[in-house]
């Protein structure tokens, strides 16, 4: 054999066994595997329910088949720039000013400027408790595929922070994998899919809590969104993006060198 790769051979194999111990690079394999996941299940129409279909909005849900989970996806179109779209899920502390029923959302990490660890608190009808979620969540860009993949998972440990205990005060659900895709469709609109693969930790769901959970949270995302996404002056996300210039001002730029040119 070639003293060459011979020498590859053995380094692939030290990288291999170097890898299998490193949890950061074992949790960066598992992140893109659920990101995997979440677009197959994205784009899998078989099994889904309708919920809403209007002239802008398309929502279902379905139970996952031998599974405690149940899946729910809503597409649409959003009337706002991609650009002003993006801080609204990179700014993870700020998603109860525009995602509903949410109560709290609360930075734990950020390992990296598109990889977050929250921990969030969903406000839920009575009697049930409220839910809580330690999300994983990662930003993927795509753009010259005219795509942002935005995927989050549930996590009970993790190599960059103590995951806290759940409070008896509330139940922690289990999401198996979910997220946001982002397609620009030019510079004042971008079609927007979020779906969550969820265990909401619920011994049996009856329809008037699905319904609720989707005419109250699914089904009010895009709008509340877009509403968002116009900055007033004053707006938080004014502040953050002032604050993160250059992170922005990257986005700015790898928006603008992946658009059709004309």
């Amino acid at each position: 054999m070639c003293v060459c790769v011979l020498f590859f051979t053995q380094i692939q194999k030290a990288w291999a066994e170097v890898a299998e111990k490193d949890e950061t690079y074992q949790a960066i394999i598992a992140a893109e595997k659920r990101a995997r996941k979440f677009l197959r299940l994205l784009e899998n129409d078989e099994g889904w329910n309708l919920s809403h279909e209007g002239t802008r909005l398309v929502s279902h849900w379905k139970a996952e088949k031998d599974t405690d989970t149940y899946s729910f996806r809503v597409a649409g179109v959003v009337d706002a720039c991609v650009l002003n779209i993006i801080p609204l899920l990179l700014e993870t502390d700020l998603y109860p000013t525009w995602f509903p029923l949410m109560k709290s959302a609360e930075e734990l990490a950020s390992p990296s400027r598109f990889h977050k660890v929250v921990k969030s608190m969903l406000k839920m009808p009575f009697p049930l408790l409220g839910r809580e979620a330690m999300i994983d969540g990662r930003g993927w860009d795509v753009m010259e595929h005219n795509r942002v993949v935005i995927s989050s998972m549930s996590v009970e440990s993790h190599p960059d922070v103590k995951i806290p205990p759940c409070a008896k005060d509330r139940v922690r659900v289990d999401i198996k994998c979910g997220g946001f895709l982002l397609v620009p469709i030019d510079d004042d609109s971008t079609h927007v899919t979020v779906m969550f693969n969820l265990n909401p930790k619920v011994p049996y769901l009856p329809s008037s809590i699905m319904n609720f959970f989707l005419r109250h949270v699914v089904n009010q995302i895009h709008s509340s969104m877009e509403k968002k996404s116009h900055f007033k002056p004053g707006s938080p996300y004014l502040e953050r993006m002032a604050k993160r210039a250059d992170l922005y001002a990257y986005l700015e730029k790898r928006y603008q060198e992946t658009r059709p040119k004309a």
